[in-house]
């Protein structure tokens, strides 16, 4: 997931995570390590995700984190909603 320039620290990312574990029977997710890729891991942690292991094609690397979360959290209520269109 990445969110677009023009709507970074707005919720997007967060609306569509909380859309995702609400819906969602089984989560892991792979993503990007290092400083560029803070914020998203401070989103999924903030969110429940732990540190996971690789699962389809993934694997182990110094560039990327597998994170997963367990399943049967409370729902999360989604309260904001962005319908902006991208230009």
């Amino acid at each position: 997931m990445r969110t677009h320039p023009a709507f970074l620290r707005q919720g997007a990312g967060a609306l569509l995570l909380d859309h995702m574990i609400a819906e969602a029977r089984h989560l892991s997710l792979e993503t990007g390590s290092g400083p560029a890729f803070e914020p998203a891991l401070a989103l999924y942690r903030s969110r429940g995700f732990t540190g996971g292991d690789p699962f389809a094609d993934y694997e182990r690397s110094d560039f990327s984190a597998v994170l997963s979360r367990p399943v049967g959290l409370a729902r999360l209520k989604m309260t904001k909603s962005f319908f902006t269109p991208f230009t």
